[in-house]
């Protein structure tokens, strides 16, 4: 090596301020540094990236480097152990889209098909709208006067396939073990917030109790194998609009308190 070594350059950018000494030690290890990251990355862009975090690094730990038998050595391994980083957060950042972009898939065929099938009907009688409760019937105490509801069908047949190709997607993108952790999960999500898959016939809709003042309340009612003849849930003003309540008064135009 002709001219001055890199301990040389490092201790005049360290006590000198020269900068163009840095930039010297850039020059001649630039290619070194980019080559290792290109070749664990396969990707200009992000080799690049690590290539400049690398030198980066250098600038802050120069003091900590004067002495250092191997500048070279530093910097390729410096730029291996960044690269391999990138490339694991880069994995997981694939995959991550990729089970989104999945899940919402499965979400979307639950719902089209729920929009596919459903239908208008009356409520069920045992929801009191628009008469008076009888004696010995089952009520939630005052009647309502006013209903929106539909019936939707037993879905899960339907879901049970496009389930199954979800967590086939799952498998393909994170490997059997993460896999099974990521749809047990998954299935948990969409039992709660969507009815069972679809499992069993349900009644949804909405209604409105008067209140003394003249004014409605709005309640979230559904009937299922699970809730029974019905099971109701005021709507507030803090409703979640990420919620299925929320949804359903989107999808059957129903204004929600305070919009």
């Amino acid at each position: 090596m002709t001219g001055p070594t890199d301990a040389e350059l490092l201790q005049r950018y360290l006590k000198d301020g020269a900068d163009d000494a840095f930039r010297a030690l850039v020059d001649r290890h630039l290619a070194m540094v980019y080559g290792v990251a290109l070749r664990h990355l396969r990707d200009q862009a992000l080799a690049q990236e690590v290539a400049q975090t690398v030198f980066i690094t250098l600038a802050r730990r120069a003091v900590w480097l004067t002495g250092h038998s191997s500048l070279g050595g530093w910097l390729y391994r410096t730029a291996l152990n960044l690269a391999r980083h990138h490339s694991r957060t880069e994995t997981r950042r694939r995959q991550r889209e990729a089970t989104d972009k999945s899940f919402g898939e499965l979400l979307d065929h639950f719902r089209r098909l729920e929009i596919q099938r459903m239908e208008a009907v009356a409520p069920p009688p045992g929801w009191n709208v628009g008469v008076q409760p009888q004696p010995g019937a089952a009520s939630i105490g005052q009647p309502f006067d006013a209903a929106l509801t539909y019936r939707i069908p037993d879905l899960s047949a339907d879901i049970g396939a496009a389930q199954k190709s979800f967590l086939d997607q799952l498998q393909q993108n994170l490997g059997a073990a993460r896999a099974d952790i990521v749809g047990s999960a998954a299935d948990s999500f969409l039992r709660h917030n969507l009815d069972d898959l679809g499992a069993g016939e349900r009644i949804v809709g909405f209604v409105w109790q008067p209140e003394s003042d003249g004014s409605h309340s709005l309640w979230y009612a559904n009937a299922d194998a699970r809730n029974g003849e019905g099971a109701f849930q005021r709507v507030g003003e803090d409703l979640d609009p990420n919620s299925q309540t929320a949804y359903y008064a989107k999808l059957f135009g129903v204004k929600l308190p305070g919009h």
